[in-house]
């Protein structure tokens, strides 16, 4: 039976769940780290596959979990400016578009 994900616990930092499918940097050597593919999961040998996005080959390679550090958080988008609540333009445009007298109950769908 395989397992999905493992839980890997370090001193220094929080816990962290490493799963299937997810994005994890990979420690390669002094102050190199690679952003990777989690691809499979052995808890029993303690070891993760994982696959980079430029490999040829999707079949990766495994590497002891003690050489798999979580991602670094995405930064958040930045704020359009002028960007505008949706609602706030479909009651505009609804108001600008009303037929005379304003909406009975038939104009409206349930």
């Amino acid at each position: 039976m395989a397992q999905d994900s493992i839980t890997i616990e370090r001193i220094d930092q929080e816990p962290f769940v490493v799963r299937r499918g997810d994005r994890v940097k990979v420690w390669f050597h002094q102050g190199y780290f690679k952003p990777m593919q989690v691809i499979g999961i052995s808890p029993t040998r303690n070891m993760i596959r994982v696959s980079s996005s430029d490999a040829v080959r999707k079949v990766g390679f495994e590497v002891f979990k003690a050489f798999v550090f979580p991602p670094d958080p995405e930064p958040a988008p930045p704020k359009q400016k002028g960007a505008a609540n949706l609602s706030r333009i479909v009651s505009r445009v609804n108001a600008q578009n009303a037929p005379p007298g304003g909406c009975s109950e038939a104009d409206f769908t349930r």
